[in-house]
């Protein structure tokens, strides 16, 4: 009875160790499709205002621009993620930004309701300088988005404050009923006719639930892939294999010994 027990058991593990292990590998590993490199968007002539920034977030700084390299990939998933430092004087942030593929207009897949362009590029005639046709719009995944501190600048203690990002849903032209998300394509960070993307946020302290709205607006180069995966160590199944027979082994040897 104990032996049967026993070996149920060790069964049990090998089979709870080998089911993890799919589920690790299916959500550790992903193939980055495109890269482009990340800059702060400047305005041109089409567009009616002198801006200059990154993001945007005016109860902190009106203009965080990118420190250093920042990177834009998107994954085979059809998700992407904003990645680099943005810093205004003193305030900083490492910027960890994940969006959801929501498709584009022209091909019928962006479905949300009242989605539509946000026009900010010669308005009067924007067509003349732009597709938003061949836009694609993007919704921010609020489960892992974030923006860490750097330093001890904001707040009045000594530890590191973390925000939450989530779409700005109130980011809406009442008139007509539009309702804005995260877009990409030529114009598409709403101050140059580069390729770039723009989107409309929330940011949530953490710590005290405070809420901040803010803009990114970016201007993006693709580059070549570099890694082409993005994974973390996970062990293979042979390995997992082993371990359960090793279990079992381990097992059945105290079994033996117990009855000598």
């Amino acid at each position: 009875m104990k032996t049967t027990k026993f070996l149920t058991s060790a069964f049990v593990l090998g089979s709870i160790a080998l089911g993890t292990l799919g589920q690790a590998k299916e959500a550790a590993a992903a193939n980055i499709v495109n890269t482009w490199q990340a800059s702060e968007a400047v305005s041109d002539q089409y567009h009616s205002a002198n801006h200059h920034h990154a993001f945007w977030i005016p109860d902190m700084h009106y203009d965080f621009d990118f420190e250093g390299d920042a990177f834009f990939n998107e994954y085979d998933d059809g998700t992407i993620n904003l990645i680099g430092n943005i810093g205004a004087g003193n305030k900083k942030f490492a910027v960890d930004v994940w969006f959801n593929s929501m498709g584009n207009l022209q091909e019928g897949q962006a479905t949300a309701q009242y989605l539509a362009p946000k026009i900010e590029l010669n308005r009067g005639n924007h067509s003349s300088v732009t597709n938003v046709n061949d836009w694609s719009y993007y919704t921010i995944d609020s489960s892992k988005s974030l923006l860490t501190e750097i330093g001890e600048w904001y707040g009045n203690n000594d530890q590191t404050d973390t925000f939450f990002l989530r779409d700005r849903m109130g980011d809406q032209d009442t008139k007509n009923g539009k309702t804005y998300k995260g877009q990409m394509g030529l114009g598409g960070n709403g101050k140059n006719i580069n390729e770039g993307f723009a989107s409309w946020f929330w940011l949530e302290d953490t710590n005290t639930g405070r809420t901040f709205k803010g803009d990114i607006n970016i201007d993006l180069v693709e580059t070549e892939v570099a890694s082409g995966v993005l994974s973390e160590s996970v062990p293979e199944p042979a390995t997992m294999s082993f371990l359960t027979l090793g279990l079992l082994g381990t097992g059945m040897g105290a079994l033996k010994r117990k009855k000598q």
